[in-house]
């Protein structure tokens, strides 16, 4: 038995494989792939493009910045007491800290300490007992965490000898200063939320008009590479 080779797949074997054009059919396929691989990529960077363009990544920055500036806007009422507070109380120490100058640590008598655990006091700058508070960050040689406490308790004891008088000069001049630091603070602000709404705008429009160009572009290059991936199946199989 014999099997019949139709002679146009037999012609179209010869031609292929030993034709002058056998080179050329070659070239064009890889011309093909070339050219198609090129359309996929740009596709694919287009669509990065339209997805996490320099601008969202701004813009995302940017609306978080605003976020923050427009929420320390909101807390200026709640910073405005807090500063005053502050003020307040550093009349009150301030006061405090003058009545208890008057007790000198060399001529007042202190549970269990001698005259040389003071002379250790007065060499280190705490020579009364507003000083005392110095030993939270200062280490005095010789006194140790049970002597503070020792000395801190005689602080303690002498402060509630104290009578606090309101010094309404100082209070209202703190005052004014810490409603003329808010106010400058929220001006400063003011200045920044505006400046960074303005920079939001013009980013927003960027992002809008870009992404419009290249929603345009993406969709004309879809087609194109769709259809050179049609035409590179369709020559792969002439070519096979």
């Amino acid at each position: 038995n014999f099997i019949v080779i139709p002679f146009a797949l037999v012609l179209s074997f010869v031609i292929k494989k030993y034709s002058p054009w056998a080179s050329e059919i070659k070239d064009e396929l890889t011309n093909r792939i070339t050219t198609h691989t090129r359309l996929k990529q740009k596709l694919g960077a287009m669509i990065e493009e339209h997805d996490n363009s320099a601008d969202i990544i701004r813009y995302a920055g940017g609306l978080n910045s605003l976020n923050k500036l427009v929420h320390d806007f909101r807390r200026l009422p709640d910073e405005l007491e807090r500063r005053r507070k502050v003020m307040e109380e550093r009349v009150f120490n301030e006061q405090l800290d003058d009545f208890l100058l008057r007790f000198d640590i060399e001529s007042h008598t202190i549970p269990l300490f001698g005259a040389a655990k003071k002379s250790a006091l007065y060499s280190n700058g705490i020579r009364s007992a507003a000083d005392i508070t110095k030993l939270q960050t200062l280490k005095v040689p010789g006194i140790g965490p049970k002597n503070q406490q020792v000395l801190f308790s005689w602080r303690r004891q002498l402060s509630s000898g104290f009578v606090y008088i309101p010094d309404n000069y100082k209070i209202a001049s703190g005052l004014q200063q810490v409603n003329s630091d808010i106010a400058k603070i929220k001006t400063n602000l003011e200045a920044l939320i505006r400046k960074e709404y303005q920079s939001l705008n013009y980013l927003k429009m960027n992002i809008t008009n870009r992404a419009t160009v290249l929603e345009r572009q993406i969709n004309d290059l879809s087609l194109k590479t769709a259809q050179a991936s049609i035409d590179l199946e369709a020559f792969r199989k002439f070519a096979a």
